[in-house]
Parts: structure tokens; sequence; C-alpha cells
């Protein structure tokens, strides 16, 4: 990494600090049931074009066109969705992705007026745009930009962008990575702006069991978010031949453990994650992944 670079990635952590808060919270969801079957633990390992939503950095290492599509079953009719698309360049990887976040069902509002509406009380929407690149022999960085538009009540709408960098170094089976998402410019509804959830990541990785047909992938993060105590999840992913995967995680601050588990035939990757909620109902994530040609 030059030094202009490496001067940008730390005023980028330097400057957010100042300005995050707690706005689009679908930004703080992992995207994919891989990433989800191991407690969101992805910013060293992720190997696909789901690496737009952990670290774009990871996105160097990918060499096809690849095709995702994800869905999340919330608690209470809840739901978050994701497409995206992404094509090696020249120099990199770049890839565009699609998220929405549906609020659920219609609910009643009663209005100061006596009337009775029903209304969908919240779906955000946030375009993402993203590229990496490898920049030495072991060492990676990537970038993305992402523009959120959210609705309330069907009354008042808000609009912002945030930025991610990370940077990704991989030798001899085994990586680490930081990673910087969500820094910029809030949402504002009306004369109230909410920032955006900044976090700041930094993970390790690699495989300890690699014999044959079966390898064995640990990994692991370290968690902050803005006005946020710090947090570690790990994740575990057994992978019989590249055609059947089995996952689990631990959430150390949530005390949560997730199950995940995948399939692939040929270029497709059917992915599944359990993950259970405190006192709520528990989620559902599903991915289906395509690689196509270089």
């Amino acid at each position: 990494m030059n030094s202009i670079q490496i001067t940008c990635f730390f005023l980028l952590i330097l400057t957010t600090t100042a300005y995050a808060g707690t706005g689009a919270e679908m930004l703080r969801f992992p995207i994919g049931a891989r990433a989800n079957g191991m407690a969101g633990v992805q910013a060293s390992v992720a190997d696909d074009i789901d690496a737009i939503y952990c670290n774009p950095a990871c996105m160097a290492k990918c060499w096809y066109r690849e095709a995702s599509f994800s869905c999340i079953d919330g608690p209470m009719d809840t739901s978050v969705s994701s497409v995206s698309y992404g094509q090696p360049t020249d120099k990199g990887y770049s890839t565009f992705g699609l998220i929405c976040l549906n609020g659920g069902s219609k609910s009643p509002i009663y209005w100061l007026n006596g009337s009775i509406e029903d209304i969908y009380c919240q779906n955000d929407w946030a375009a993402i745009m993203a590229y990496g690149r490898q920049i030495t022999e072991n060492s990676c960085i990537g970038y993305g930009l992402k523009i959120i538009v959210s609705s309330l009540a069907e009354r008042a709408t808000a609009a912002g962008c945030g930025l991610d960098i990370g940077w990704l170094y991989r030798k001899s089976g085994f990586s680490t990575a930081m990673v910087v998402s969500n820094a910029g410019i809030g949402l504002k509804y009306q004369k109230k702006r909410d920032d955006l959830p900044l976090c700041i990541r930094f993970g390790m990785g690699g495989e300890v069991y690699a014999q044959k047909s079966n390898k064995l992938l640990l990994t692991g993060d370290i968690i902050w978010y803005k006005n946020e105590d710090l947090g570690l999840s790990v994740g575990l992913e057994y992978n019989y031949a590249n055609t059947a995967f089995l996952r689990t995680g631990y959430n150390a601050v949530d005390n949560d453990y997730t199950l995940g588990l995948g399939w692939k035939i040929g270029r497709c990757q059917l992915d599944y994650a359990y993950c259970p909620l405190k006192n709520l109902e528990s989620s559902h994530r599903v991915s289906l992944k395509v690689k196509g040609e270089k």
C-alpha cells in the first residue's frame, strides 16, 4: 500500500468518528447466508461477490463474473433482500449491489384528527458500487460508495451516502483485514439527521486443517460501532470437496450463535443460515450465487 492510500485510510478513520450515529440500521446486517451462518464474520475470508458488503478489498481475489441474490426473513414480517453483480476488469474487480429493507406489513396509524390509516412503517434502499484491486503480491485494497434512500410512515423521506474502504493481506493461507464502513452523510428526516452506523472492523482467518477433501476454516472479527463497546465474533466453516459446507458462528456481545450450510453444484451455490434471536422470532437467510466466465 503506497503512502497516499495509507494516509487516506487512516484519515477516514479519524475524521468520521466525530459524525457517526445510528441511522440506516440495515447497513449493520450481514448480507449473504454464508456470512450469517458464521455470525457475520467475513472481513478477512470473503472470497466471492458478497465481499461488496463486508470488505471490498476481498473482491481483488475474485476472478469470475458473478451474480448473487440473498433474502433475510426477519422478525415481525421484516425482510432484507439484496442483488449484486460483479466482473473482473483490467486491474481489479468491480461490483454493483442493491439492498432493500422491507419494514413489514401495513400497520394502522391513528392520527390526531381521529382518522385511521394503514401504512408501511419503513422502507429503505441502498445502492452500492465497489472496486477492489491487488496492490502488492500479498496486499489488496478496496473502495465502496453507498447511496441510501429511506421512507418513514409514507410521509418522511431521507437520503444519504457513505463510504467503505478496506485492506486485506494474505500469505500462506492466512489473512488479515481492516475495514471502515458507512463513513459519510447520514439520513435527514425533516430537521433531524441520523448519521450512518460507522463501523471499524479488524479480522483474521485461515484454514486450520486441510487434508484431501476436508478443509476447516476458522476466522474472527473484532468490531467497533460508534458509541458502542467492542464486539467479538468468531466463525467456523467445514468444506467437503468444495461441494458441501457446514458453518457455525458465535457473537460474544449478544451471546448468540448461528448455524449454516451450503451446497455447490457446478457454477451455482445455494447457502442457508439460521439465526436465533432473543425474545423474537428466529431469522432465516437464503443466498444463491452463480459464477460465469472470467
